[in-house]
């Protein structure tokens, strides 16, 4: 992989570098395309020896280089000895803003930190490769690149099956579970293959939530449906970590357990609360818990039916009608 780093400094500040390959890669040329091809991707730049020999790399802009290497090829090739792999579930941004006043010399630093935590249910993250090289040097790889992911233990971390470079976090554990295979994309053989230790301790929640759209309904196929009322409403289960600060929904997960207490009023079927059709009226409890977890919550529901249909007759008088 080839990587471009600028050095700049403002004002009287310490020289600072950057990495700007993105920034830079449409204008990096090899001096000897017969010798070191440079390749531009989306996400990196890469550069394949065709023959023996030297070539410079260089970067230039409005006709000036900018910057210049030279890189010489040799005809013994370099194996792959390993495959690192990094899981990475974001990017966190802060800044340093020396001078609030925002004068001229105002600096700001830029801290950019990559966040690793896995501590949640469904937490998604995306799995960097690099081939690492008896040489010492690295090349990042993908998909397309023929990288593979599999997991050993897809009940505590899995592969995405719609892109293979995410994994989702499915329950606590830790061990080797994490394999990834680089297999060559002419041949199918195998280049290297190298696994990576997982360790997640999931959170365990505060509370559970449960709640309706709607805590009144009429029993099933009554004519109030056709005015305001209802004879179904939608249910809502969460389970809630952190002092409220992250909620996961829960109310379609096969490990929620619905527990009603009266049957003859209601059923409860994926998201939906329904009143049965029998005309008892009354009030239910529903109660959640789950398989995995020992906590619980209940709410209430109502089911009235209407009684007959009230005409109210106004009368008016001090006037001549006609």
């Amino acid at each position: 992989a080839v990587t471009v780093e600028a050095s700049f400094k403002y004002s009287t500040s310490s020289l600072q570098q950057a990495i700007v390959t993105n920034i830079v890669k449409d204008n990096l040329k090899s001096s000897d395309t017969s010798i070191l091809e440079l390749i531009v991707s989306r996400d990196e730049v890469t550069a394949k020896a065709k023959a023996t020999g030297s070539s410079n790399v260089s970067v230039s802009a409005n006709g000036r280089d900018l910057g210049l290497t030279t890189v010489t090829t040799g005809s013994t090739p370099v194996g792959v000895e390993d495959i690192k792999l990094e899981v990475v579930t974001g990017i966190a941004f802060s800044s340093d803003l020396t001078d609030p006043s925002g004068g001229s010399d105002n600096k700001q630093t830029a801290k950019a930190s990559v966040q690793r935590e896995l501590g949640y249910e469904g937490d998604k993250a995306t799995v960097l490769a690099s081939a690492v090289f008896k040489d010492g040097a690295q090349l990042s790889i993908y998909k397309a690149d023929g990288l593979s992911l599999t997991s050993s233990k897809p009940s505590i971390l899995e592969v995405d099956a719609s892109k293979n470079e995410t994994v989702i976090v499915r329950g606590s554990g830790k061990g080797p579970f994490l394999t990834a295979n680089w297999t060559d994309q002419c041949d199918k053989t195998e280049i290297v293959t190298g696994s990576f230790f997982v360790d997640i301790t999931l959170r365990q929640p505060d509370k559970a939530t449960v709640s309706l759209k709607s805590d009144t309904l009429v029993v099933k196929d009554d004519p109030a449906t056709k005015l305001s009322y209802v004879d179904k409403t939608s249910i809502t289960v969460k389970l809630v970590y952190q002092g409220g600060t992250r909620e996961i929904d829960f109310t379609r997960d096969s490990r929620t357990v619905v527990t009603l207490s009266r049957t003859d009023l209601i059923t409860v079927s994926g998201g939906d609360v329904v009143a049965n059709a029998n005309g008892t009226t009354g009030t239910a409890t529903i109660t959640v818990s789950f398989s995995h977890e020992s906590v619980t919550a209940a709410t209430t529901v109502t089911v009235i039916k209407s009684t007959g249909l009230l005409t109210q007759l106004k009368t008016f008088t001090g006037g001549n009608v006609g």
